[in-house]
């Protein structure tokens, strides 16, 4: 305890002392001094209740510190403001690339090399080119924060190209696939779960977080309004990523039919189980009324695709399978693309146009019909 008394007019005064963390320039001891009138026993209180505020509050920033060591207090700051899938995989990103690869270097002696290094440790693990990209993509915007309390120069991340990506395939089934998937599971709990699935193109998390609140019935519309996600240690809920994600959807009458089946089943399972039905509000639930869990949907979805003899189609390849079949229907693009929650209509085009080789087939033949018409054709 640093608490020394000093002779000052009028009788004596208490000095104190203590030291918060480290200048972000010099890297020596900050002191923080106070004076204090009053009994030795006053200063010692004093002196004791600075130095726990002093410990609560967060470390000042220092150059000299490790990566690891500012990746954790980053995380702690931003976790609050992020979604918890998005916190969930900062951190992954950080305890499973960054920190192991180059953790133990200080901020201040970070070099573009470092990046590189983090970079060819994960692609050398076998990770894939979309996993070290996002990598990439976590430690930069980390080290912004490290750039804005002006712990480096630049950001040492820019210097660094991101590993190049293949565009991503989806798989997804044909219209006589999806039909055959909904002809096996109707006699399970999950059969309207996924007959409505194929139908409109909504997420797993999308179906397992909607409420009888959000569908109009008879008006055939629904909206999409919240998503249950895993987290650690069970589900949550949570707003959608964008606010394309926030949107309204019309329901083709197919779909209406496996929510009104979805209905009569919940009406069974509410009058048999009576007092120990749990109403909550939800859609797509487990026989007691409470919510399904996406493991436990996933799992049951293998199991019947299986059983239908049907291609290892995951079960997101249900949203595939909408989005790919509305545009072999001849629905306008943006139209899907809004459906489907996406932010720009380049994702939908991106993601589905090699599912449609009909369409470059009928580019070439209206290509034709046109120079047949104008008589250019030679």
């Amino acid at each position: 305890m640093n608490v020394r008394s000093r002779r000052v007019r009028g009788g004596l005064a208490w000095e104190l002392c203590w030291v918060a963390g480290r200048d972000p320039g010099t890297g020596r001891p900050r002191r923080v001094y106070e004076t204090l009138r009053g009994s030795r026993r006053d200063a010692e209180r004093r002196w004791r209740e600075r130095r726990d505020q002093l410990r609560a509050a967060p470390p000042a920033p220092d150059a000299r510190q490790s990566l690891a060591d500012w990746l954790a207090a980053w995380l702690a700051a931003v976790r609050p403001a992020l979604r918890p899938t998005t916190a969930e995989s900062y951190a992954l990103m950080a305890r499973v690339h960054i920190a192991p690869a180059i953790g133990a270097v200080r901020l201040e002696d970070l070099r573009p090399e470092h990046v590189r290094q983090m970079l060819d440790r994960s692609a050398a693990r076998g990770c894939s080119p979309r996993t070290v990209a996002y990598a990439r993509t976590v430690l930069r915007i980390c080290l912004q924060e490290a750039l804005r309390a002006s712990l480096l120069r630049e950001n040492p991340v820019d210097l660094v190209r991101p590993p190049r990506q293949s565009p991503k395939r989806v798989a997804a089934f044909s219209a006589p696939q999806a039909a055959r998937l909904v002809a096996v599971s109707a006699g399970s709990r999950i059969g309207p779960l996924l007959d409505f699935a194929w139908r409109t193109g909504l997420r797993r998390g999308e179906l397992l977080a909607l409420r009888w609140s959000d569908v109009d019935l008879a008006g055939a519309r629904l909206r999409v309004e919240q998503s249950r996600t895993k987290v650690r240690g069970g589900t949550a809920l949570q707003a959608p990523k964008t606010g394309a994600g926030r949107r309204g959807l019309s329901l083709p009458a197919s779909a209406v039919a496996a929510l009104r089946r979805q209905a009569d089943l919940q009406a069974a399972d509410r009058a048999a189980l009576g007092d120990a039905w749990q109403e909550s509000g939800l859609v797509f639930t487990v026989r007691a009324g409470g919510p399904l869990g996406p493991d436990r949907v996933s799992r049951d979805y293998r199991t019947l695709r299986d059983r239908a003899g049907l291609p290892p189609v995951p079960f997101h390849g249900l949203r595939h399978t909408a989005a790919s079949l509305q545009l072999a229907a001849g629905a306008p693009v943006e139209v899907v693309s809004r459906r489907l929650g996406h932010r720009r209509i380049s994702t939908t085009v991106d993601t589905y146009f090699h599912l449609l080789p009909e369409s470059d087939r009928a580019a070439a033949d209206a290509l034709d019909a046109f120079l047949a018409d104008a008589k250019c054709g030679d």
